[in-house]
């Protein structure tokens, strides 16, 4: 009798899990390869998704936007000559708190890469460079009160999870990054790996004595407080924050984490440090000492700069101004030369800066075979298996069933039935395919909380 309760019990739980996964998972796809206008470049799919539908996404974000306000002028409507195409927002009829975001399928699968306004530099394909300026058109709804503080980040990241996008587009979506500009945004539960050596400002082709010897290794981690401003470290976020005495207001230098927690006045917070967005922005050259001598100011563009700011806009702003070699506020641009303009204070954007040679990874944590482990941002699958598998036969070992790759992420699937945040285990193609572009299924970056294991 009880041999014929345990087997009922398990048909019935193998019968439920088999319901509950029987839903189109996430899953990388270079099915797409022969179509001339994607790039040649393999795909991220969302959950439930069907690519042989050319309809437009209607993705449904609830528990957003403010209480007794009237959402007749708060919808977001996307033109073609406008720098957001594809993204609109509506308010459900039912119920005023849950915003009805729909994506254009004119743009879903338009993957070749233009040149970019936002920002400025780069070249994106549309539906990338709509997504940043629908970015800044939620937050203008936060300041028309259409949303609640904090509103505007999470229907963008709601949206990243349930996008179709190209697959070397996924960090940018995910985490702002751009491999072009060299700059990428900070994300709390991210840390900071922070590398120095012990003569970072001596020239390294000065002298044949000099050499690759004695560094140190510094780790900072990211939070989000509930007031939506980011801060560094829990201990120094918590405490109140400490006076700044330092002479110059329009950049500081970075010496240490007590840097990242100091106020012009610690009496009227919230503090200078303590911003919505943070932005890491890395240089184009790692110049010589006696070249770094010669500076009347700092120079950011041979320098990690750190850039905080409390909108979306002003850091766009101050990134296009250090990629162009000056401050932001600055009215001059030779930071070198003794005549250099005078410079104004942006009271929105706080610049800081690492001097020497420093080198600043975010990192992320992830899951290997159960483990957490800490990997900079950008490590791939192949990355990742790579350690323990020869990466020359890894794919032969897939092929023949010994190798059972499995990659769960928690993301949102607001294509599905029952949307949520919920885990999926990526599909993986069988056969990987080598594209044109080089890349593979492979050659996927992991997110914050991805779970691999085989």
């Amino acid at each position: 009798m009880i041999r014929i309760i345990i087997i009922f019990i398990n048909t019935f739980l193998l019968a439920f899990l088999t319901v509950g996964c029987s839903k189109p998972p996430p899953r990388v796809s270079t099915s797409f390869n022969k179509s001339p206008d994607i790039d040649n470049v393999p795909y991220l799919l969302p959950a439930c998704f069907n690519e042989k539908k050319k309809k437009d996404l209607v993705i449904q974000v609830s528990d957003v936007g403010a209480d007794k306000v009237s959402k007749e002028s708060c919808d977001i409507i996307s033109t073609a000559d406008q720098d957001n195409k594809a993204f609109n927002l509506r308010w459900s009829s039912g119920n005023k708190n849950i915003a009805q975001v729909t994506v254009s399928a004119k743009y879903i699968f338009s993957g070749k890469k233009e040149d970019s306004d936002i920002p400025k530099y780069r070249k994106s394909t549309a539906l990338l460079s709509s997504f940043e300026a629908f970015g800044l058109e939620l937050e203008k709804l936060e300041y028309a009160n259409c949303l609640n503080k904090g509103d505007a980040q999470e229907i963008l990241a709601h949206t990243a999870d349930v996008l179709p996008m190209r697959m070397d587009e996924s960090l940018a979506f995910k985490y702002g990054f751009d491999a072009i500009n060299r700059y990428v945004d900070l994300h709390p539960g991210m840390r900071l790996r922070i590398e120095h050596a012990a003569y970072q400002m001596v020239d390294p082709n000065a002298s044949d004595f000099n050499a690759y010897v004695g560094r140190g290794v510094s780790y900072l981690q990211v939070i989000r407080r509930m007031d939506q401003l980011l801060g560094f470290e829990p201990f120094l976020a918590s405490m109140a924050p400490m006076k700044y005495v330092g002479g110059q207001k329009k950049y500081r230098m970075i010496s240490g984490a007590p840097d990242l927690a100091l106020c012009e006045d610690p009496d009227s917070p919230p503090c200078e440090t303590s911003k919505r967005y943070a932005r890491l922005v890395f240089p184009n050259e790692f110049t010589i000492s006696k070249e770094l001598l010669k500076e009347k100011e700092p120079t950011p563009q041979k320098r990690v700069v750190l850039l905080l700011s409390n909108t979306r806009l002003e850091l766009n702003n101050a990134t296009t101004d250090i990629i162009n070699n000056k401050w932001p506020g600055s009215t001059g641009t030779d930071t070198t030369s003794n005549n250099s303009a005078a410079s104004s204070i942006n009271p929105d954007v706080l610049s800081e800066y690492f001097n020497g040679r420093s080198l600043i990874i975010p990192e992320i944590i992830v899951y290997i075979q159960g483990q957490e482990h800490y990997v900079p941002l950008g490590t791939s699958l192949h990355d990742v298996l790579a350690r323990y598998v020869d990466l020359l036969d890894h794919q032969k070992f897939i092929r023949a069933g010994k190798l059972n790759v499995e990659l769960t992420r928690r993301i949102q699937t607001g294509l599905c039935s029952n949307p949520g945040y919920q885990k999926h285990r990526l599909r993986l193609e069988p056969h990987s395919v080598v594209t044109a572009s080089g890349l593979s299924q492979w050659d996927l970056p992991l997110y914050k909380g991805d779970d691999l294991r085989w």
